[in-house]
């Protein structure tokens, strides 16, 4: 049985963490959107299953008749999970 990972270092910007692994201090899990290019040194593999990213959406109360706010709201759902 594995225990909890050993957290030795936490960064929220995705080539940091590319770099951190590049130099062998650790493994990242990095999304595919944002993420730009990854080194050739380095190998990627896909998750699975595939995790899955809630979506949750807001718009103060008065924006709510604006054409632009209804029709991004109705992309999302169309589009994904709202939570």
């Amino acid at each position: 049985m594995h225990g909890a990972p050993d957290i030795a270092h936490f960064v929220a910007e995705f080539q940091t963490q590319l770099a951190l692994v590049e130099v062998g201090l650790g493994i990242a899990l990095v999304p595919r959107l944002g993420r730009g290019a990854v080194p050739d040194s380095l190998v990627v593999k896909p998750l699975e299953p595939v995790p899955v990213r809630g979506v949750a959406v807001l718009w103060r109360e008065g924006t709510s008749r604006r054409p632009a706010v209804t029709e991004a709201v109705r992309l999302l759902r169309e589009h994904t999970v709202l939570d």
